[in-house]
């Protein structure tokens, strides 16, 4: 549990048991994509196999976080040491890896996407440098003083979308570490031995975290 040390025990003053079901609610609003998505199937709206995986991924998290959310309520704020408390323990546990393989992945696929922007952008710029009268014109274009405010605008949209991202992301990781602090917090609090269904996520708590 020295993990602990460095994870909040409050938000602001706020205890991590409020916290957290706000985090829940928010999650759960977030992933009800999901099942919007999934209504396609009731439209001639084409959906890919990329777009199924999402939706389906969505709607799990989804149901995941609706249960969560009950069960965290649920719990008595006394008395957890009982085998009462296991059926919480386990999908809060499962929640808690959910959502911080979500978070990482989210992550990687957005460092994908910036990849395949950056790799566009260079290839645009090749394809007007192959062409000498599109590139004298686009040369011409820069040294406007349209252009010139232009370039601004757009590099200004591009700092504030590269700022606000960093910020979501941020604020992200402060969700994953209360919820972290709060799975952490309320396993030391349950310490019987866990068995049966959904065991396993919080063997594999235990022994990472």
């Amino acid at each position: 549990m020295h993990l602990l040390r460095f994870l909040p025990r409050t938000s602001f003053g706020v205890p991590l048991h409020a916290v957290v079901q706000l985090v829940l609610l928010f999650n759960a609003v977030n992933k009800a994509s999901g099942l919007y998505g999934l209504l396609s199937i009731f439209t001639a709206h084409p959906v890919d196999g990329i777009q199924w995986t999402y939706y389906l991924t969505n709607t799990a998290l989804f149901i995941l976080t609706v249960s969560t959310y009950i069960y965290i309520i649920k719990l008595p704020s006394s008395n957890l040491n009982n085998d009462a408390s296991l059926p919480a323990l386990k999908c809060i546990a499962v929640f808690t890896i959910c959502y911080v393989a979500d978070f990482l992945s989210g992550n990687l696929f957005m460092l994908y996407l910036a990849n395949l922007w950056i790799k566009e952008e260079n290839q645009g710029a090749a394809s007007i440098q192959n062409s000498t009268s599109v590139y004298v014109s686009h040369l011409v274009k820069r040294v406007s003083k349209e252009t010139k405010l232009q370039s601004a605008s757009e590099q200004y949209e591009i700092g504030v979308s590269v700022i606000t991202i960093l910020i979501s992301e941020l604020i992200r990781g402060y969700f994953v570490s209360l919820v972290l602090s709060y799975y952490l917090r309320l396993r030391r609090r349950v310490q019987r031995r866990v068995h049966g269904w959904f065991a396993r996520p919080v063997d594999v708590l235990d022994k990472l975290l």
